[in-house]
């Protein structure tokens, strides 16, 4: 799961977090949710969308400046990440990963 902790000071800015869900109870891992903090974002530039591939789970999302990451969870407190190559734009208002397969 992916999820945005914004900064109650400025209601914009905030900590993108990425935690596990226990299937069997459908508690968080860990409980708090803040299992892996990849990076800070903001209302605007849409923190956190998911999607799936022939590589598995990923999530894409961009920092307050508008740059784009790309991140695939390895486990509730970790993953891989990847900055895409693009224009930066804070503005962006959502993401339409595309991927291919050989």
């Amino acid at each position: 799961m992916t999820w945005i902790e914004i900064d109650t000071l400025n209601g914009i800015t905030g900590k993108v977090w990425q935690c596990g869900i226990n299937p069997d109870n459908g508690e968080l891992i860990p409980v708090d949710g803040k299992g892996f903090n990849p990076f800070v974002s903001n209302i605007y530039s849409r923190p956190a969308d998911w999607g799936l591939d022939n590589l598995g789970v990923y999530y894409v999302g961009a920092t307050p400046l508008g740059q784009i990451k790309m991140l695939r969870p390895t486990s509730p407190t970790s993953a891989t990440f990847t900055d895409i190559a693009t224009l930066i734009n804070n503005k962006r208002s959502f993401f339409l990963p595309i991927t291919t397969t050989k």
